[in-house]
């Protein structure tokens, strides 16, 4: 395999300076509930899913009454 994509040896050699980022970065990216940028994506989904089969209905209602 190609030393420079060893994930796993790669985070075993991580220094200071990488944990620092790391660190930011998590914390940049996540809640205090522990969520982060994906769940936060999911929970827009799930609303807009919600929202376009009631606009759906709404919209087929409305047709059948014409």
């Amino acid at each position: 395999s190609d030393p420079e994509f060893d994930l796993p040896e790669t985070l075993l050699n991580m220094d200071d300076d990488d944990n620092e980022l790391y660190d930011i970065l998590s914390t940049l990216f996540t809640t205090d509930d522990g969520d982060n940028v994906c769940t936060a994506l999911m929970g827009i989904k799930d609303a807009l899913d919600t929202q376009n089969k009631i606009l759906l209905k709404l919209a087929l209602a409305t047709q059948k009454k014409k």
